[in-house]
């Protein structure tokens, strides 16, 4: 009976803290719209205009941990960034002694920061490994995992770049370009524009128009 007592004081109190960083974290971030999914370190994480999705963020105290988003960036449900917490496969043995058995620091390896440019869309389920850069414009399949680096406007499925989104042509032409930060009253005055499907022959005007903005 206590024990149950306690251990329901414990979730309560669990949620209450997560809760409260909520809370925080849209404070801090009323630029876009994501949505803290645990509690992290948020001073290590920064998110760009516009953004939206659940951050289902784990931190292993690494001092190299870092976590960037852009802009215009479309996070799925079930996504999870690992910002660190690899394991020395070097040594006789993988298990961390020194912290398991004797109480000591953890040793979690970090392969660099996260950083994800803008205009991504990582799709459903998705793992994010630490040390990665996802160019500007990728998509990410449902359920990839990206331990290695994607171009920009690639599409990476499973654990690989499969296929781009544009023609080579196109992509050296939109490559330099920026999307800008629009205001709610440009959105809506530029969205058949913004939602029109990209070809050679309307490439110019998008990018002339947009541009102009």
């Amino acid at each position: 009976m206590f024990k149950r007592i306690k251990d329901l004081k414990t979730i309560l109190s669990r949620e209450f803290r997560l809760l409260d960083f909520q809370r925080s974290w849209r404070s801090m971030n009323a630029h876009n719209y994501t949505i803290a999914g645990r509690i992290f370190p948020a001073n290590i994480v920064s998110v760009g205009t516009y953004s939206y999705g659940t951050l289902n963020i784990l931190s292993y105290g690494n001092s190299e941990e870092r976590l960037k988003i852009g802009n215009y960036c479309s996070i799925a449900g079930g996504t999870t960034f690992i910002l660190s917490g690899e394991h020395n496969y070097k040594r006789i043995s993988t298990f961390p002694f020194s912290k398991v058995i004797l109480g000591g620091k953890p040793e979690s390896i970090c392969k660099g920061p996260i950083i994800i440019n803008d205009d991504v869309w990582i799709g459903y389920g998705c793992i994010i490994l630490s040390g990665v850069t996802i160019g500007k414009g990728a998509v990410i399949g449902a359920g990839s995992i990206v331990y290695k680096d994607v171009p920009e406007y690639a599409i990476y499925a499973g654990n690989k770049v499969v296929k781009y989104r544009f023609p080579e042509s196109t992509m050296k032409r939109i490559k330099n370009s920026n999307l800008p930060l629009m205001d709610e009253n440009q959105i809506k005055n530029n969205l058949k524009l913004l939602e029109l499907d990209i070809d050679e022959e309307n490439l110019e005007t998008v990018l002339t128009r947009l541009g102009s903005l």
